[in-house]
């Protein structure tokens, strides 16, 4: 508990010291207001800054914002991280716990944590920050994406340069080389080394592809953890190192060995994630100049056309199970023809009327020895069975590994290349993954034979897993439900139609039929409305209904009637249409003088 208590004590005041120092002060009111003024204008303004992927993912709203920090308080820590040591030999500011039994350890530790404390509260404020923008703007909140990238970007990265920037400071003794050194490697490796040597010098994760989709997550999640394990244990080794270095008498005589000891077990893990890590893309290269040569040995075999495909697909958690009938005609004489799958598919059976056909499998090709020559042009129809993963070194054999290796993104966004997707929740196969047999070889980069130009039927049955929909090209087959049967009521008078028609020819008699008649209910009930009370004819200039009086006498109608009569008389003339025999239509006017009274004039008239 002393240990703890030292470290903690000298943590607080290294704490307080850089609180207070001006630098770091005015780099946290910068941070603030810069992460505000980006987020206002990305997330709450209506122009959105143009970052469109931005709100497209809620998990790209953490990623650019601690990508962003992260790389500022990686430059300014290169500043901050060694000035205690200056401090220390020019302001005695630790004379007070020189004087206590204090081990290395325990100092530079505490001094260390110190300055990380700091630091990590600063990209706590942000992260709050960021999370109140996130909630203004509507877009959704990925709570797990601001732990994952507070992880994975600002974590490994400060250990990092607050251990390297230390050592450097400890062996040159001068604070102006450590800047230099320090300053001209992060411009080395932001501006020129970038995404170059698989991203092995990017410790600022500024080019490796971290963004995080809601569907599957980081498709790369394997790389990302071993890319950071190499600046973490990096880090630590350089903080052990430190320890060892530290200008300070010991509390024992060879105590500090032991840290010089870790020192090297950091150092071993860490170059040994650097050789994980180059080493999976190296491997992955060889793998597809082996299938490469493997295609130019077999491009010649004999082959066959498939005239049509049954594929029976099952979905799994982690694989896929799937049964392959194909009719094929043989291209050339031969009892063993050449066909081709991902090299991650194993095939467990091939049966050929109920009799089990013999087959070699070497990585991507499949040779099916079907136990008797088949003359060019005979059909055969046989079953394959195999399960397994996609393979996704296999895809895209004629493309260069350099272009593959390309950096990807929008932006600040760096995407990861992924070829199929094969998860619980999402599963996606596209052509190049060969995740159903194709007949020959694929890409070869010595014949051109291995293309081959026919058209195949496909008859596709998936059963997916968690409620998945199955999408593919082709028409989909359903049971056909059972007609709707429509009421129409037209002219008020019920009429029980059973239409065979299409939908929308359905929806189009439906739309008829309420508006010739406005007492029709709808299908779903089948009630009848009310009838709606018929407009009356006694209406005015603008529309108002109005009563006829009831003490009127038919002389003073009939005067009413009259003069009205005459004032359209008048305007006849002036009038355009013509009007047809058989119909009814109230032609309204009304004088001022009619107006004023509060009087109605109603003139209909029957042509």
């Amino acid at each position: 508990m002393s240990i703890l208590f030292n470290i903690h004590s000298v943590a607080k005041y290294e704490s307080k010291l850089l609180t207070r120092s001006w630098f770091y002060r005015i780099f946290m009111i910068l941070a603030i207001l810069f992460l505000s003024f980006f987020n206002f204008v990305a997330l709450v303004s209506e122009s959105g800054g143009g970052n469109w992927l931005m709100r497209a993912l809620p998990a790209n709203i953490p990623y650019i914002n601690l990508m962003l920090l992260n790389t500022g308080q990686a430059i300014v820590a290169v500043f901050l991280s060694s000035e205690f040591l200056k401090s220390d030999k020019k302001l005695d500011t630790s004379e007070v716990f020189y004087v206590h039994s204090l081990s290395n350890a325990e100092y530079v530790i505490g001094k260390i944590w110190g300055n990380l404390s700091v630091f990590l509260r600063l990209n706590l404020i942000g992260i709050v920050l960021v999370v109140i923008f996130n909630f203004i703007s509507g877009v959704a909140i990925d709570w797990m994406a601001y732990v994952v990238y507070f992880l994975l970007i600002c974590i490994p990265t400060l250990i990092y340069i607050f251990g390297l920037s230390i050592t450097l400071m400890l062996v040159f003794k001068s604070q102006a080389v450590t800047f230099v050194l320090l300053l001209g490697y992060i411009a080395l490796t932001l501006f020129y080394i970038g995404d170059k040597f698989y991203y092995l010098f990017d410790y600022m994760v500024y080019n490796l592809p971290l963004v995080k989709s809601t569907i599957v997550g980081f498709s790369n999640w394997s790389i990302l953890i071993n890319h950071r394990m190499i600046y973490l244990m990096l880090g630590l080794g350089f903080i052990c190192t430190s320890i060892f270095m530290f200008r300070r008498l010991p509390n024992t005589n060879r105590g500090k060995y032991r840290w010089l000891g870790l020192s090297f077990v950091f150092f071993a893990a860490g170059l040994w994630a650097s050789y994980n890590h180059v080493g999976s893309i190296l491997n992955t290269e060889n793998r597809r100049q082996l299938f490469t040569e493997l295609n130019n040995r077999y491009v010649n075999d004999p082959k066959m056309v498939v005239d049509r495909y049954d594929i029976s697909l099952n979905q799994h958690p982690k694989t896929i199970s799937s049964e392959v009938e194909m009719h094929a005609k043989a291209l050339e004489r031969a009892s063993v023809f050449t066909f081709t799958l991902n090299p991650g598919l194993q095939v467990n059976e091939v049966v050929e009327n109920n009799k089990t056909l013999s087959f070699t499998r070497d990585h991507q090709i499949l040779l099916v020895d079907f136990g008797r020559e088949i003359a060019e042009g005979d059909s055969v129809r046989f079953k394959l069975k195999y399960e397994g993963t996609i393979d996704e070194s296999f895809c895209y054999l004629d493309i260069p590994s350099s272009i593959l290796q390309e950096e990807f993104g929008s932006g600040m966004f760096k995407i990861d290349k992924k070829y199929s997707f094969q998860d619980k929740d999402y599963l996606l196969f596209t052509p190049e993954t060969y995740w159903y047999p194709r007949p020959g070889t694929s890409y070869s980069n010595e014949n051109p034979d291995w293309q081959q130009a026919y058209f195949s039927h496909f008859h596709l049955k998936v059963k997916t897993i968690n409620g998945l929909k199955a999408l593919s090209q082709g028409t989909m087959k359903w049971p056909i439900a059972k007609r709707e049967r429509v009421v129409l009521n037209a002219d008020n008078n019920g009429v029980d139609d059973d239409r065979d028609g299409d939908d929308d020819t359905r929806q189009v008699r439906q739309s008829r039929a309420r508006r010739n008649n406005d007492s029709n209910d709808s299908i779903a009930t089948g009630r009848r409305r009310p009838m709606r009370e018929r407009p009356s004819r006694e209406t005015g200039e603008r529309g108002e209904r109005r009563e006829r009086p009831s003490n009127e006498t038919r002389e003073g109608r009939a005067r009413r009637e009259g003069v009205a009569g005459e004032e359209r008389a008048s305007r006849r003339g002036g009038e355009r249409g013509s009007r047809q025999q058989g119909f009814r239509r109230d032609s309204i006017q009304a004088s001022r003088g009619d107006r004023q009274a509060g009087r109605d004039s109603l003139s209909p008239q029957n042509r």
